[in-house]
């Protein structure tokens, strides 16, 4: 039985003291095992960044902003920033020079959202573990950023001013694992889906404005290629392009002295200022908002919950000793998870097309329409199966289809 919990934040991966990544994994069935959302599509957005650079502040919004939406059910939300509900709060953050997040926390609470095609999603939160706190190797920076970007659907970067080269080169160096993916010459997709760089303080609104429009125009520059430019810096180019399917980029304003630099400040609104606020305000429903929230993919499916469970415990497998981990290890995660989402699907086809029995209970049927039927069933299933374009090798895949014809 899944236990009920009060929203709060939960620590999903952690760091022992061999600096080797431990699942809280009654955490993570508690959490999302719920028969209220087990069974349903996922948005997973996470924050991957530098430390001490705002990331948990930042997420709070997000919190805000989903509670308003979709909890309260507030259709009306383009003021959805409102003093008058208290401060922000949520995920845990302090002013000061020293790490604050360990590992992967999750927020508890799942919400619910309605995309425009009726469908109903779940949509999780992730925070991680700031990178480069003078305490942390680059494996375990690049394990947590890498861990964090296979296991979301969104992954926000944020970063401080500007994108500089660095910012590229840590990007390459962190979505190592996902550059296992391109290994496989018969995949053509990109390993990971939508990375959105979010500038944070950016003090050139006169060149290109804040929010998306002047993001996407810095991203442009940014990602631009020529002739002149060295051959290392092209390729790390090149390489983000190839990685993700979507990337993007936000321009926020600095949030004022009282953020910064009170160690007093409790998320009081009336203390950010009017102009991060107003932006912020844009910000989250760019993210979150129905007709922009991006379903978490495995080679073009979608994934439900129950399915992600599977995907985290079998990622955190691969990575926990700390060591980048083999193509064929980490391609067969996802290789597995992406046969039992197809294997479902054609589970269901069959379950529908065989549904009439049970509906009708008048109906009798001699048992040679009963086989008919049953074989017709069965065929459809097992050509839903067959035609779907899936991850891995012919043995992963006869392995599922026997199932799948018991």
């Amino acid at each position: 039985m899944v236990t009920k919990l009060n929203p709060q934040i939960e620590q999903l991966f952690d760091l022992d003291e061999k600096k080797q990544i431990v699942l809280n994994k009654s955490a993570l069935l508690n959490i999302l095992l719920r028969d209220e959302i087990k069974d349903k599509h996922v948005c997973v957005i996470s924050i991957a960044g530098a430390y001490r650079e705002g990331k948990s502040f930042l997420m709070n919004f997000l919190l805000r902003y989903l509670h308003i939406r979709y909890k309260l059910k507030k259709r009306n939300v383009t003021n959805w920033l409102d003093p008058a509900d208290g401060p922000i709060s949520g995920f845990s953050w302090k002013i000061g020079s020293m790490r604050h997040t360990v590992g992967i926390v999750m927020w508890s609470e799942i919400f619910l959202a309605e995309l425009p095609t009726g469908e109903e999603v779940a949509i999780i939160l992730l925070d991680t573990q700031g990178s480069f706190d003078n305490s942390a190797t680059i494996t375990e920076c690049a394990t947590i950023f890498g861990l964090s970007t296979l296991i979301s659907s969104v992954q926000i970067y944020n970063l401080k001013e500007n994108i500089k080269q660095s910012d590229l080169s840590h990007l390459e160096v962190f979505s190592g694992y996902g550059r296992l993916f391109l290994g496989d010459s018969e995949s053509s997709r990109s390993p990971f889906q939508s990375l959105v760089f979010l500038i944070r303080d950016w003090q050139w609104s006169h060149e290109k404005e804040f929010g998306a429009e002047g993001g996407e125009k810095l991203l442009n520059n940014v990602l631009k290629s020529d002739d002149t430019q060295p051959g290392e810096l092209v390729r790390q180019k090149k390489n983000v392009k190839e990685l993700f399917s979507e990337l993007r980029c936000f321009l926020l304003p600095h949030p004022g002295q009282a953020v910064a630099t009170n160690p007093n400040f409790q998320g009081e609104l009336q203390d950010v200022d009017a102009e991060f606020r107003k932006h912020i305000q844009v910000f989250a429903p760019y993210i979150l908002a129905p007709e922009n929230l991006v379903p978490k993919k495995i080679n073009g499916e979608m994934i439900k919950v129950v399915d992600l469970v599977n995907l985290i415990e079998g990622y955190w497998k691969c990575l926990q000793d700390g060591r980048m981990p083999s193509l064929q290890t980490i391609f067969s995660v996802a290789a597995n998870v992406q046969h039992m989402v197809v294997l479902h699907q054609s589970e269901n086809i069959y379950d529908e097309k065989m549904r009439f029995i049970q509906e009708d209970d008048s109906k009798v049927l001699d048992k040679y329409t009963l086989i008919k039927e049953h074989i017709a069933s069965k065929s459809a299933a097992m050509k839903h199966y067959n035609e779907k374009r899936k991850l891995g090798d012919k043995l992963t895949n006869d392995e599922y289809e026997k199932t799948l014809d018991k």
